[in-house]
């Protein structure tokens, strides 16, 4: 058996193609089961954000119920209009102008329809949060030595209402233009911190004095401090052993030539 909350969607659903196709009063009926619906719902369940979360559909749907009302009389106001049409001038020019002022009407209470879809669209979307909040409630419950019984209820069933191809589309076009302008300005802020950087470190070295070397390699700065000081070259003292130690090995490796020539 299903949820009264999932009967309501599947109401609000039909509701919606109702609507495209122009019937006008089947659609005002499915609202209307939507609303008994949530109703229903709103007396299975004890959890505040659900409770809130059901008063906003059921708002949403008596909202549309005086929509669909208000679109049903001018279409009967249209129609007997049309019927009533006669030849006269006068009567062509007041009933263009009643077209006229039905039309600018039937655009402006249109306005607010979809700010009305976008919203019942979030209301449904945050079933799942609430299916979490409720199983976390139950789990809570069940651990901390209260009976379940005083605290629990019928269980309820929610679902997410599922979402067409084009409207995911939609959304991924979204979602990446507004990631492609955070990247844009996290590039900018980099950019603007390098150059905030490079002042810092050229007001540094006027105060100090020092002139830093720069590698365009790696695009670092060093300076003068980061070199450290080489120990001095210090040349051995030769005696004069080690001359007449150099000038006997050279006497030794001449009359080794000579022998080698010899033979």
């Amino acid at each position: 058996m299903e949820s009264p909350l999932n009967t309501a969607h599947q109401h609000a659903r039909k509701s919606e193609l109702l609507i495209k196709n122009g019937k006008y009063p089947e659609a005002i009926q499915c609202h209307t089961e939507a609303a008994e619906c949530i109703l229903q719902a709103m007396t299975l369940t004890g959890s505040n954000h659900a409770l809130e979360s059901l008063k906003l559909q059921h708002g949403y749907h008596l909202k549309k119920i005086d929509q669909l009302e208000e679109q049903c009389l001018r279409e009967e106001r249209k129609e007997s209009k049309r019927l009533s049409k006669g030849g006269d001038n006068m009567v062509n020019k007041e009933s263009q102008t009643d077209n006229i002022e039905a039309s600018i009407f039937d655009a402006v209470a249109d306005e607010p329809s979809y700010e009305y879809d976008n919203v019942y669209q979030t209301m449904t979307e945050t079933d799942t949060l609430l299916n979490f909040l409720d199983k976390r409630k139950t789990c809570f419950e069940t651990t901390s030595g209260i009976p379940a019984k005083i605290h629990s209820k019928a269980p309820i069933k929610y679902i997410k209402q599922p979402k067409d191809s084009q409207t995911i589309i939609e959304e991924l076009s979204i979602h990446n233009d507004n990631l492609r302008g955070h990247i844009e300005q996290l590039l900018n802020e980099i950019d603007s911190l390098k150059a905030e950087r490079d002042n810092f470190q050229k007001i540094v070295n006027n105060k100090t004095g020092q002139t830093p070397l720069t590698n365009d390699l790696y695009e670092r700065h060093f300076s003068q401090e980061d070199f450290y000081d080489l120990p001095p070259l210090e040349m051995p003292t030769l005696g004069p052993e080690f001359y007449d130690d150099a000038s006997k090995s050279e006497n030794s490796t001449r009359a080794a030539d000579s022998l080698t020539c010899k033979d």
